[in-house]
């Protein structure tokens, strides 16, 4: 009776338990391979997203672990978990059935990180190491950390294929659509790979992933707020395993402030003057005005109608207060304006509320008087029987 007592305890104090025994006893690798494939692309896909991250693990994982394979196991994959780990989500796709599936999946893990270099090692998008890194970053990932530095070398071929895979697609009707992170997103993370890992074979990643950016350069686009994150990746770490480390900055941060120039929101403004020296570099400080000029022209009023709640018009002027006492501009003009849009805001909101409260009120009037009246009707069927 202890024992179940102290099961059932354990239970409540983590649901993902429930998982565990099923997960390791009652489904096959296919099942396995499923599972950690979902969970690489953050436990929701779609069914061709699934087919080709289960077809790239599954067949990594029969290598290293030597077990065999047949041509239908993703169908008997998901025939194993399917309405019971996984249920439909989409049109073919296919979604955790509880948070704590993911919770069991992180455990899996952390507790036998070898699977996460599986993960990684194994992946079919730099999506899926995006999504593996960042649980080896959270909390309780140490373990995560130390297997992804013992086996760099197994790790760093399929980041740095990953990292350079073409981005850009052609849609059947004409059109053209973009898959995966951004290079520069991926830049970041092999950046704070090689901080976290102090791995050579990690570091000797970052420049072909930057030719590579350069290339896309050509004709697509910087992304500001990508690019800031890897400027912030590159000023966060110590000297890391590469040469011309400043000069790539100032490429990158040359490149974000002529993109911001051309045109760019608050948020992104905003994030590019938290890498600019503003004290110093005046030639940047030249163009980030220049930037805001263009903002308050033309994204200005677009920001401010995108405005949903009294915090999303407190944190527009707080950018705007930023851009006065950075760039020495004047945004008086600006603030009134979001000022009086979040008074009208605020106005119709409580009005609103003040409706509903009406409404609420009347539905509760009519209910008690429905209520009496079957009082009544009672009442008067009991004085009939006297």
């Amino acid at each position: 009776m202890e024992s179940y007592r102290r099961f059932i305890e354990d239970l409540l104090r983590d649901p993902s338990e429930i998982w565990r025994h099923a997960y390791e006893q009652e489904i096959t690798e296919a099942g396995r391979s499923v599972l950690l494939a979902v969970r690489a692309l953050g436990g929701e896909c779609g069914g061709p997203v699934l087919e080709r991250a289960f077809g790239a693990l599954h067949a990594y994982r029969a290598t290293r672990y030597n077990f065999s394979t047949r041509p239908d196991d993703l169908r008997t994959g998901v025939r194993e978990v399917v309405n019971s780990f996984v249920k439909p989500w989409g049109a073919q796709g296919f979604q955790v059935i509880d948070p704590s599936v993911l919770d069991l999946l992180n455990a899996v893990a952390r507790n036998a990180p070898d699977n996460a270099v599986d993960l990684i090692a194994g992946a079919a998008s730099f999506h899926q190491i995006d999504q593996v890194w960042t649980l080896a970053k959270a909390d309780q990932g140490g373990a995560i950390i130390s297997a992804l530095r013992r086996e760099a070398g197994r790790i760093a071929p399929t980041i740095g294929r990953l990292a350079k895979a073409r981005r850009r697609v052609a849609s059947d009707s004409g059109g053209v659509g973009y898959y995966g992170p951004t290079y520069e997103r991926r830049l970041a993370t092999i950046i704070e790979m090689v901080q976290r890992l102090e791995a050579p074979a990690i570091a000797e990643l970052i420049a072909p992933a930057f030719e590579r950016l350069l290339e896309e350069w050509r004709t697509e686009r910087p992304q500001i707020n990508d690019a800031v994150e890897w400027i912030r990746a590159i000023d966060g770490a110590p000297p890391l395993m590469m040469t011309n480390v400043d000069g790539i900055r100032g490429a990158v941060l040359d490149a974000v402030l002529e993109e911001a120039r051309t045109g760019c929101r608050a948020d992104e403004l905003r994030e590019l003057l938290g890498v600019v020296d503003t004290e110093q570099a005046r030639r940047e400080v030249a163009v980030a005005r220049e930037s805001f000029a263009r903002y308050q022209q033309d994204h200005f009023l677009q920001d401010l109608s995108e405005c949903r709640s009294r915090e999303q018009f407190s944190g527009l002027i707080e950018d705007l207060e930023l851009f006065r006492d950075q760039l020495d501009v004047d945004v008086r003009a600006m603030i009134e304006r979001v000022e009086e849009a979040n008074a009208e805001f605020a106005e119709q909101e409580d009005t609103y509320a003040d409706h509903m409260h009406d409404e609420w009120q009347e539905r509760y009037r009519d209910e008690r008087a429905g209520d009496r009246s079957i009082a009544d009707m009672f009442g008067s069927l009991r004085g009939n029987r006297s």
